[in-house]
């Protein structure tokens, strides 16, 4: 999950994040040389303090020595390209809920009361299908399904989210100023109305993926009573070595027969589905379609 640097909390979708400090300036190998350049002075003074017999300038030159020493190895070690990497990807863990913000929803805090119950509809087709049967075996189109189904999702959430800040922005504004006047109970209604196309082209986009699960659980049934029809494949062996055969049996399909052409009917259908996730304009279509009036003949 994202955090964010103050408090450790989740930035809401709604609000603005806080502004990121500089990025610290990285270590480069020529601090470590000017470490390095200090600490060789510091040891050539303190030969020459060793040669005059100053002792209290050779302690001084030699602790001046170690430090510069410990500069430039430290200097060293944060400009090599492991340390630095570990330097940035700490900072972007400090503020990545800053850098993440409007990429993550959190449905509690989110969405409003209207959008909650749109988004586990969504979810609960998502999971239907990543959970079904002809899904998980890969007998329909699994990878789509895999790469695609979560771009759904977020779409849909992301158009939720700010859908929620819409209303809840328009909400403020009436709540704090009222909604007195014509021109200002006119201007309430025409967003009202944009709002509620917005709400109608994403819940067609959730209609769509309903389509879509109940494609795969009509599949995953198809394939149950194929398995169980094969399995009954064995009692028709054992059966044929009692009966006799007629000689006028009818030509028709067995039922296991019709039954697998339906199955890959059935599984054409799914593939199908699958492949329509990756549509740019899923569900809206659809949703446009159910408010276009006939044209006059």
């Amino acid at each position: 999950m994202a955090i964010a640097a103050t408090g450790g909390q989740l930035i809401p979708f709604w609000k603005s994040p806080p502004r990121v400090p500089p990025r610290p300036t990285p270590a480069t190998g020529r601090n470590a040389l000017t470490w390095g350049a200090f600490a060789l002075a510091f040891l050539v003074g303190t030969l020459l303090a060793a040669v005059v017999g100053s002792i209290g300038f050779v302690i001084i030159f030699l602790i001046a020595t170690a430090i510069a020493t410990a500069g430039s190895i430290r200097t060293w070690f944060a400009a090599s390209n492991a340390s630095q990497a570990w330097a940035r990807e700490q900072w972007n863990m400090r503020y990545v809920g800053i850098f993440c913000h409007r990429r993550y929803v959190v449905p509690q805090t989110d969405l409003d009361d209207e959008a909650r119950p749109i988004w586990a509809r969504a979810v609960a087709a998502a999971n239907k299908i990543r959970e079904s049967y002809v899904v998980q075996r890969y007998i329909v189109d699994s990878v789509q399904v895999a790469v695609v189904l979560p771009d759904r999702l977020w779409e849909i959430a992301e158009g939720l989210a700010s859908l929620s800040q819409v209303r809840g922005r328009q909400r403020e504004i009436l709540h704090q100023s009222g909604s007195d006047g014509q021109r200002v109970a006119a201007k309430a209604s025409a967003q009202d109305r944009q709002m509620k196309e917005e709400a109608t082209r994403l819940e067609g986009r959730v209609r769509k993926l309903e389509e879509i699960a109940g494609l795969m659980r009509e599949a995953d049934a198809a394939k149950r009573s194929e398995a169980v029809l094969e399995r009954l494949g064995e009692v028709d062996e054992m059966l044929g070595d009692l009966r006799a055969r007629s000689a006028d049996t009818s030509l028709d399909l067995d039922p296991t027969e019709r039954l697998r052409l339906d199955v890959q009917a059935v599984i054409g259908q799914a593939n199908e589905a699958a492949r329509d996730l990756a549509l740019p304009d899923l569900g809206e279509q659809g949703a446009k379609g159910d408010t276009e009036e006939p044209e006059d003949a």
